[in-house]
């Protein structure tokens, strides 16, 4: 009888995973095939991607970096991007960072008391990454009116300091002028 109940169970669980698999086959899509020569697919062209605000230098050129020179490593990055924009600084004993004058973005914020992992080398964990970086993650605030004029994505802000800090607050102030 336990033989008989065993080999039920079995058929039974077969033509369960059979006829979900006909199920799928039928509601869903047929996956996207990739061209003929079995690479992976096709990574984003250069205009697909869109690019950080950045502050121009002197001759009106980003600052970031010059065209088809790839960067080596992704601290690199990194640090470019935060030079390439006017920035507030933020200290405190807990959290440091900056933020950018150019769209008033919050884009860099590290916590100093704690570590990705428990090794004591280890880097800090970062809240907040600029746009452009590997996992990048920010604050941004915008504002859609039809009677004002309100800035825009990348308009460069002004700050009545330069460090942000516990003592010191910092106020951000935009002139449509």
């Amino acid at each position: 009888m336990e033989q008989k109940n065993l080999l039920l169970a079995i058929v039974l669980s077969v033509a369960i995973m059979l006829g979900w698999q006909l199920y799928l086959s039928e509601t869903m899509p047929p996956p996207e095939h990739s061209d003929k020569s079995g690479s992976s697919p096709k990574a984003p062209s250069n205009a697909e991607i869109p690019k950080p605000p950045t502050a121009p230098n002197a001759s009106g050129q980003s600052s970031l970096s010059a065209p088809n020179q790839p960067l080596v490593t992704s601290k690199l990055i990194a640090n470019k991007i935060l030079e390439a924009a006017p920035r507030v600084k933020i200290v405190s004993p807990r959290v440091t960072g900056s933020i950018s004058l150019v769209g008033a973005r919050f884009d860099d914020l590290t916590l100093e008391d704690y570590r990705e992992t428990i090794e004591p080398d280890s880097p800090r964990v970062s809240l907040l990454k600029p746009f452009g970086t590997d996992n990048s993650y920010y604050s941004y605030y915008g504002w859609i009116s039809e009677d004002t004029e309100v800035p825009p994505v990348d308009a460069t802000w002004t700050a009545d300091g330069r460090e942000l800090t516990p003592e010191t607050p910092v106020t951000l102030t935009w002139s449509s002028r």
